[in-house]
């Protein structure tokens, strides 16, 4: 049964009746910071406490101080799956750890010198050996998926100042980019968050960035503003060299249309 959060309200499809899921029927709280389906099937929410959501019953993880392997807060605010089906939970002290087929908790611990770690951040991404994690006060870290080493790539301020970072993607799962531009730069360059740092590219058309949904095949598909509602820019890749050698088309929601025009400038 595939289920979407609105607000409060879980529906089922189309063909089903509506159910409406709320504490009286086993959520934590009347409200969801995150919701993720895993590979397993199984539906996860982030709100009091993390619940797993098995299509008839929920089941609740909430922190016991005597269980060391309990979640480490109740304060669940975001949610990640790799590619080896391991979840990554983020909450309000940092971000915590469950083996794929386990259910088990490991409080991701920095070093002294990372401290800053343990504070709001959210996992957003991933390469075959570390995922990669976004402290919303401090910068960009990975995380060692054996060993849950914890290392910082860099700053916020190294590339954005005081101002801060937009995020043009949410992925939940694995195999995604994660693209991100300066607050306040709604038409500026565009980042892509590396295990190696932050790449920069060069927004050469000054296109007003509002989404991005990952690219899939070598190609980004860009949102701009409203006012392309029913046409977006897609933007190809090349993958060569630093910056990439991008070329535009015009395309609807959902056909391709012609090709209006090509650029061979890198940058977009």
């Amino acid at each position: 049964m595939t289920m979407t959060q609105h607000g409060t309200v879980l529906y089922s499809q189309p063909q089903h009746p509506l159910i409406e899921y709320t504490t009286e029927k086993g959520l934590s709280l009347n409200s969801v910071s995150d919701i993720l389906f895993d590979k397993q099937g199984f539906l996860w929410l982030a709100t009091d406490g993390l619940q797993r959501f098995d299509g008839y019953r929920f089941q609740t993880f909430k922190n016991d101080p005597a269980d060391k392997k309990s979640i480490p807060d109740n304060y669940v605010s975001g949610l990640y799956e790799d590619a080896q089906e391991n979840l990554w939970i983020s909450h309000r002290k940092g971000l915590a750890f469950k083996p794929k087929r386990k259910l088990e908790f490991t409080d991701i611990i920095p070093p002294p010198e990372l401290a800053a770690f343990k504070a709001a951040n959210r996992c957003v991404g991933e390469t075959d050996s570390t995922v990669l994690v976004i402290n919303y006060n401090e910068g960009f870290y990975s995380v060692n998926k054996t060993t849950l080493q914890v290392r910082r790539i860099s700053t916020i301020s190294e590339f954005f100042g005081k101002e801060g970072f937009f995020e043009l993607t949410r992925p939940h799962f694995g195999n995604k980019n994660i693209w991100l531009r300066r607050r306040s730069g709604k038409a500026g360059d565009i980042f892509l968050v590396t295990p190696a740092g932050l790449k920069r590219f060069a927004n050469n058309r000054h296109i007003s960035l509002y989404f991005i949904i990952p690219d899939i095949n070598d190609s980004l598909v860009i949102v701009p503003t409203s006012r392309f509602l029913n046409r977006w820019p897609e933007i190809h890749l090349q993958r060569s060299g630093f910056y990439r050698n991008l070329s535009m088309r015009q395309i609807s929601i959902m056909n391709m249309l012609p090709v209006q025009e090509r650029s061979a400038t890198t940058g977009i």
